[in-house]
């Protein structure tokens, strides 16, 4: 069994989560991955590393996130590879070519949060969704018909043990983005 850990997430919409499934079923992918597949329910987009979860660092990082003051975002996911993360497993991922400057001050309001706290979890988070961590073969990229992904809420989730799920523990919205203000390079 693992060791519960705790860390801050945004997850897909059961809308984006379908379409995500649709590309990885139209291209015969879902079958290719068989039971190596990540169960979609688990699917996100990391806002800082886990951590061992303890009752006084829960309570750190349920402070943290009601104090998020980001504005919400879209990441357009639009391609697909499967690399060697290291040399004992393979992941597959949905990329974002463009990386939004809401996901940075995301990040950043989180980050400066943890080191207000006294907490590292913040190495560098680039915007992709893992699918699968113990995939049986490479998959060179490959674009994907684009998939807008609206984030407009944190998590902060413990990861537990068999079946290996996140619970969630804390959410909080991002503020709305001004009417006109979000770009159209992270909508394309």
């Amino acid at each position: 069994m693992t060791t519960p850990s705790l860390f801050f997430m945004a997850k897909p919409s059961t809308e984006v989560r379908h379409a995500m499934q649709q590309v990885l079923a139209d291209n015969g992918w879902d079958g290719q991955l068989g039971d190596t597949l990540f169960a979609p329910d688990n699917w996100h987009q990391s806002l800082s590393h886990p951590m061992p979860s303890t009752p006084a660092r829960r309570h750190a990082l349920m402070e943290i996130g009601a104090h998020v003051r980001s504005q919400a975002f879209t990441l357009l996911l639009n391609r697909i590879a499967g690399t060697a993360a290291d040399p004992t497993s393979i992941h597959w991922k949905f990329y974002a070519t463009t990386r939004p400057a809401g996901l940075d001050a995301l990040l950043a309001n989180i980050r400066d949060g943890l080191q207000a706290q006294g907490l590292d979890g913040m190495p560098g988070h680039s915007p992709h969704v893992t699918v699968s961590y113990w995939a049986p073969h490479k998959l060179a990229r490959q674009p994907i018909r684009p998939i807008p992904w609206r984030i407009d809420e944190v998590l902060l989730v413990e990861s537990q043990g068999d079946p290996y799920r996140y619970n969630t523990l804390g959410r909080w919205s991002l503020r709305p983005a001004p009417q006109g203000l979000e770009s159209q390079r992270e909508l394309w």
